[in-house]
């Protein structure tokens, strides 16, 4: 039996950072302190690299339409939230990115 994609993804990057971002067991999954460390940090800069894409337009003169997509920004962003709400079912502490 494989993990689940996310799952997967979630233990790779424990291994990376050799810390443990959650808390398992048969019942529930909860962050860490070190998760919880860790989901404020990628927020906070998901909130900076957005922040950037909203001034860069701003200042930059507009693609045509047919031209223009969604941002792979905004489109990792809607990612990270979608996976994240996966787990905030199993906490009761929402996680959301």
């Amino acid at each position: 039996m494989t993990q689940p994609p996310l799952s997967r993804q979630i233990q790779l990057l424990e291994h990376s950072l050799g810390v443990l971002l959650l808390h398992r067991s048969s019942r529930s999954v909860r962050l860490t302190p070190a998760g919880r460390n860790f989901l404020g940090e990628a927020r906070r800069i998901l909130r900076m690299a957005e922040g950037a894409a909203v001034s860069t337009r701003r200042i930059a003169p507009a693609m045509p339409a047919r031209s223009r997509s969604a941002s792979p920004l905004l489109r990792a962003t809607a990612s990270c939230r979608a996976s994240w709400r996966h787990l905030a079912g199993s906490s009761r502490r929402s996680i959301w990115c």
